[in-house]
């Protein structure tokens, strides 16, 4: 009869879901994926490096001599890691800022937490998607169809650049811990402004010459497309 107020007297903890796929699945496949497209495109990162500081076009850069993948691909396996690689560095600003789940549950994600990582796989489909679906209609609307050729080209080939160098300090983050972990999260964090910053230089002094707009225009179209088209998602996907 003593069982039942034991029993009562005991403190409850919440649930935590557990995930039917490990982290470590996830990370295992990202790794193999990235280790693929970086293989495949090893010449065009080559180009793209000997390029960053130039300023020269990068759309008008074809296939890398000698290779066999059609255009076709390598727009795919940029965007498709550079997807991947966003997914991952939103995961990780989770994880590091300590943010609250917006978005209802209790989630642990000492651990990992697949759904944490399927809304930021989301978030980072859905940025791409709109954005390439907003540059060609204002191309279209605007009459600058050499522009935004040059736009979508060279976001997506900076930001695949970024993902190679990126990937990787990610990953390493991904099982560090206490400083070490601090210094590869910032170092991300430092590229992306970085990569940002070179974008912005690229789209205004390049794209001046496939558009008639000037290069304040050019500056304010762009910081629209990048920034609040991201700020405009993030409140939609993470309600904050």
């Amino acid at each position: 009869m003593t069982a039942l107020p034991d029993m009562m007297s005991i403190q409850w903890l919440p649930y935590h879901s557990v995930h039917a796929v490990s982290m470590d699945v996830w990370i295992f496949v990202s790794m193999v994926f990235y280790a693929w497209v970086v293989q495949r495109n090893v010449r065009k990162i080559g180009s793209l490096c000997r390029h960053l500081s130039g300023f020269r076009d990068l759309a008008r850069n074809k296939n890398p001599e000698g290779t066999k993948n059609p255009r076709r691909f390598w727009n795919f396996s940029f965007l498709a890691l550079s997807v991947v690689n966003v997914s991952w560095f939103l995961y990780m600003l989770w994880i590091h800022a300590g943010w609250r789940f917006p978005f209802g549950g209790s989630h642990d994600t000492h651990t990992g937490c697949n759904y944490l990582l399927s809304v930021c796989a989301a978030y980072a489909v859905a940025f791409y998607l709109v954005k390439g679906l907003v540059v060609p209609v204002f191309a279209h609307v605007f009459d600058e169809s050499r522009f935004g050729v040059f736009i979508w080209r060279m976001g997506l080939s900076y930001d695949f650049l970024l993902s190679v160098f990126t990937f990787p300090c990610l990953m390493v983050s991904l099982y560090a811990d206490g400083f070490l972990q601090a210094v590869f999260f910032w170092t991300t964090v430092v590229l992306f402004s970085l990569f940002f910053v070179i974008k912005v230089l690229k789209a205004v002094i390049v794209g001046r010459c496939y558009s008639r707009f000037s290069y304040l225009h050019i500056f304010i179209y762009f910081c629209a497309l990048e920034i609040l088209l991201a700020l405009s998602l993030w409140q939609i996907v993470f309600c904050l």
